[in-house]
């Protein structure tokens, strides 16, 4: 799985488990659910809790909203009181943009500047059915994600966007549970270990000696001993 990033803050922003397209080379969209959840729970697809841990305890505290806004601790900001406010933040984190582009890919600034443009003033003209997110560190200096809902097969979807030269990828490896297993003295878990997607190895969290045949890296007991506690 791939963690997309601000390069400004270093705010986790959102990952390539949701459904996405790139628009005019420039602009991410990530379609996103509603959902309701117990606080603090993270669901992405393919990394949910088994079904004996979703109907242990039911009076924890309950949390609803978009599901890409839950998982990456976006901030909904209310910081652009009108147009002109937030034409002038776009402007200033442009040239951002741009001096980071320059240091990294300048073969690609041109590419940008004309393509921004054209998104920008395709945003403007839609400023009164957006809302506005940060990254957790709710820093308006970095990116500004923006969320408008779309009738999408006849259902109100909500759909974030990004920018794409406003972000940087970053490989993340995951771990989920395959099943319970208990007996008398112990409970044991075993965990499958996800790069990209594809199983990788088993491990046992509370039973260091127990792996499948493939080995896994060693820093990986760090985040099983965090999952167990």
């Amino acid at each position: 799985m791939k963690i997309y990033k601000d390069i400004i803050t270093g705010d986790e922003m959102f990952s390539d488990s949701y459904k996405m397209k790139l628009v005019d080379e420039v602009l991410y969209e990530v379609t996103g659910r509603l959902v309701q959840r117990k606080v603090g729970d993270v669901n992405i697809e393919g990394f949910n809790p088994s079904a004996e841990e979703e109907n242990e305890g039911t009076d924890e505290a309950v949390e609803s909203g978009v599901d890409v806004v839950l998982n990456h601790r976006l901030c909904e900001t209310y910081a652009f009181g009108d147009k002109k406010g937030y034409t002038a933040y776009l402007k200033d984190y442009m040239k951002k943009l741009v001096a980071k582009l320059e240091e990294r890919a300048p073969d690609q600034v041109e590419t940008f500047k004309t393509n921004m443009n054209k998104v920008m003033k395709e945003l403007l003209g839609r400023f009164k059915d957006l809302q506005f997110f940060t990254g957790e560190s709710m820093d308006c200096d970095g990116m500004v994600a923006l969320l408008e809902y779309r009738d999408i097969e006849g259902q109100s979807t909500p759909v974030l966007m990004f920018f794409k030269h406003g972000l940087e990828e970053e490989k993340f490896w995951a771990l989920r549970p395959l099943f319970p297993f208990r007996s008398p003295t112990i409970s044991l878990y075993v965990y499958e270990c996800l790069n990209l997607g594809k199983p990788y190895t088993m491990y046992s969290a509370s039973n260091p000696n127990f792996q499948s045949r493939k080995t896994t890296p060693y820093f990986l007991q760090e985040i099983l001993d965090l999952i167990e506690s």
